[in-house]
């Protein structure tokens, strides 16, 4: 079972491996406001970019269907 220290300390290795990497250039900020354990959850998934995804996923699907 992950702990939330262990989910914090990952948070931070992923922060330090994002400062590694170059940008990409984003257009929008876009804050959403999660409890703890949701931040946790979305965590697991993914994060930003696990929404991201599911945003193209779901663009894409619509697509497809009209």
């Amino acid at each position: 079972m992950v702990t939330e220290d262990d989910e914090w300390e990952r948070i931070e290795q992923e922060i330090k491996r994002q400062k590694n990497q170059p940008a990409e250039p984003l257009t929008i900020v876009y804050t959403v406001k999660l409890t703890q354990s949701q931040r946790v959850k979305l965590l697991q998934l993914g994060g930003p970019k696990w929404i991201r995804e599911q945003i193209e996923k779901t663009n894409n699907e619509r697509s497809s269907k009209q």
